[in-house]
């Protein structure tokens, strides 16, 4: 996918700008500032794996700013970074052991969902097992 913007100036990869947010966006992140804020305080090991610009001067990795992630997100070709993302999807999901297909999603993704056993209440840890008329009161 081509870069939209001019070369010049240009101090953050295109794919730095985007593994950043979709890391953050992954991660939580639903506003730009919330993407510059969780780059701004990712460690460096996460911030290298993601091709942010390190600053020898400094001694540290620079991340984005709000401003540059907006511009890069918001001047970027969404029909070709759809394709480009579907073309990588398709290539990473092609059927490894045994033809299955699997996508890791942390547990957040299942955060109010009900597990019990298929005899049993609910296990104490779900949110229906906390209901007032399950609570034990101590005399």
């Amino acid at each position: 996918m081509p870069d939209p913007r001019h070369p010049r100036g240009v101090r953050h990869s295109l794919a730095s700008v985007l593994l950043i947010s979709v890391a953050a966006v992954l991660a939580g992140a639903r506003s730009f500032a919330a993407i510059a804020e969780w780059a701004a305080d990712a460690p460096p090991a996460v911030l290298a794996a993601l091709e942010v610009r390190f600053d020898p001067l400094a001694g540290r990795f620079r991340p984005p700013g709000e401003a540059t992630i907006r511009r890069v997100l918001e001047s970027a070709d969404a029909g070709r970074l759809d394709a480009a993302v579907s073309s990588w999807l398709a290539a990473a999901g092609s059927p490894g052991r045994a033809g299955r297909r699997a996508v890791a999603v942390d547990g957040k993704a299942l955060r109010g969902t009900r597990h019990s056993a298929a005899d049993g209440p609910p296990s104490a840890s779900t949110p229906s097992s906390w209901s007032p008329s399950r609570r034990r009161t101590t005399s």
